[in-house]
């Protein structure tokens, strides 16, 4: 996975060196979801977004399935925002989409982070 994950993140470096010129365009890190880069995945992609300093977008915690899935599969048996909140993923340039299975307290992680 993690083979996958650096191919596309060295073919983001050329897109977001090629676009350098453009003032009114900006790029985005954007791996699909945490299901299909798994955490080191995330990982690598965070530490891209942070060297190039742009937003980082992935679709979460779509269905409850997935949230069920990505639980049982990590050692700490939590939920795709609690992960992406203990790599430092949430924060300011975090775009969520979709998060139709969002608890009332990772709403209130989500929001706090801006």
């Amino acid at each position: 996975m993690n083979a996958n994950v650096k191919e596309y993140l060295n073919k983001g470096r050329e897109v977001n060196a090629e676009f350098q010129a453009y003032p009114l365009v900006t790029c985005a890190v954007a791996p699909h979801a945490p299901y299909t880069c798994g955490e080191e995945g995330l990982k690598l992609a965070k530490e891209f977004a942070d060297e190039i300093g742009v937003p980082f977008h992935i679709h979460l915690q779509e269905t409850a399935g997935e949230c069920e899935d990505w639980s049982k599969a990590q050692a700490q048996a939590e939920r795709p925002i609690a992960t992406l909140n203990r790599i430092g993923l949430v924060n300011e340039r975090l775009i969520a989409v979709h998060v139709t299975q969002a608890t009332d307290e990772e709403i209130k992680i989500l929001a706090a982070a801006g």
